[in-house]
């Protein structure tokens, strides 16, 4: 008798470890190109699947410097657009603007805490988490590392303001 929940202990730490590995690694933050050239993000792929979420900080030269989440079209319609929003211990509540099918953005003017948490994220964990906020149609969430993401967010901060 002893000896079933010693199995049942490691079944659940097995299976817990196959799930682990299935998920992708966070992607690192990298200066993008083609139709983003001069922007920087982070992309991954979403559960083995063709299927790629990018964070996105760029200058767009109608709304300035903006935070874009590109879904790749995943939630299908509506996707959520308001979310709370994680870095270490810097927490609020945004809204995104719909631009397109795949892509929310949230123009960063005037939110320098954000930008500064997302350049400066905390040691102990340097994720940018979006969640969405309770009662919605679609309950979702994600995240993205922000290790070394700062240099260049900072670079594309400075090229929008000129």
């Amino acid at each position: 008798m002893r000896r079933l929940p010693m199995v049942v202990a490691l079944a659940v730490l097995l299976c817990g470890a196959a799930q682990a590995q299935e998920q992708s690694d966070p992607a690192p933050w990298r200066p993008l190109d083609g139709r983003d050239a001069g922007a920087v993000g982070s992309c991954h792929r979403l559960d083995d699947d063709e299927t790629v979420a990018c964070m996105i900080v760029r200058c767009d030269r109608a709304r300035g410097l903006e935070l874009v989440y590109r879904h790749g079209g995943l939630m299908g319609e509506p996707h959520p657009t308001r979310y709370n929003l994680q870095i270490d211990r810097y927490r609020t509540t945004v809204e995104f603007s719909p631009l397109s099918r795949e892509e929310i953005a949230l123009p960063l003017a005037g939110r320098e805490p954000l930008v500064n948490a997302m350049a400066r994220p905390g040691r102990a964990d340097p994720m940018l988490r979006l969640l969405s906020l309770p009662g919605q149609i679609q309950e979702y969430s994600t995240a993205f590392e922000l290790t070394r993401a700062g240099p260049m967010i900072e670079r594309v901060r400075r090229a929008c303001r000129r």
